[in-house]
C-alpha cells in the first residue's frame, strides 16, 4: 500500500510542477513557465526529495512539501482551471495524509 501512495506522490508532485508551469506562463510568458518550475524542481531536490542532501526533521520536510503542492493548486486556481486546482488539491492532502499515517 506504501509504495502505492508513494508512486501517486511522485505523480501529483509531477502535476505540481506542470501546474506552476500553467500559472508561469500565464503570468510571466514562457520564460516563467520553464523557469519557475525547474526552480521548483532544483529546490525540490536540495532539500525535499527522499534522498535530499539538506537534512530536514521530518515534520518540517513533510510540512514543506505539502506546502509547495498546495501553492501549485493556488496556482492552478488563480490561472483560471479551478478544477483542477480543487481536485489537485483534495489528492494531495489525502496521499500525504495516509503516507503520514501508514508511514
Amino acid at each position: 500500500m506504501t509504495a502505492l501512495l508513494e508512486a501517486v506522490a511522485f505523480a501529483l508532485e509531477l502535476a505540481a510542477l506542470a501546474a506552476y508551469a500553467v500559472w508561469g506562463n500565464h503570468v510571466g510568458g514562457i520564460v516563467l513557465g520553464v523557469g519557475l518550475p525547474v526552480a521548483v524542481a532544483a529546490l525540490w531536490g536540495y532539500a525535499l526529495s527522499p534522498r535530499a542532501r539538506l537534512r530536514l526533521p521530518r515534520w518540517l520536510k513533510l510540512g514543506a512539501r505539502v506546502g509547495v503542492l498546495l501553492l501549485s493548486t493556488v496556482a492552478l486556481w488563480v490561472a483560471g482551471y479551478r478544477g483542477w486546482a480543487l481536485a489537485l488539491g483534495t489528492a494531495v492532502l489525502l496521499d500525504n495524509a495516509l503516507l503520514a499515517v501508514l508511514g
